[in-house]
């Protein structure tokens, strides 16, 4: 659950920072190797990357985890 919600985050991120990119019209933006994109999408794949790896190659998928939410432990 916790890394569906960190990948949904990432994606979220990554969808409306380029949604107000493209609702500003700026120019040469369709180029994909403006520095501005590849800036970007070099961040959210980082990004992306930290997430998946620590959980999908170390194995950490099933490991038990503690949910936090107000102060309180739900587990």
């Amino acid at each position: 659950m916790l890394l569906l919600l960190s990948t949904s985050v990432i994606v979220l991120s990554v969808t409306s920072t380029e949604y107000v990119i493209q609702a500003n019209h700026p120019v040469a933006v369709n180029d994909t190797f403006v520095a501005g994109q590849v800036l970007a999408f070099l961040v959210g794949l980082i990004g992306l990357f930290n997430t998946l790896i620590p959980v999908v190659i170390k194995g950490r998928l099933w490991a038990p985890r503690c949910w936090l939410l107000f102060g309180r432990h739900h587990t």
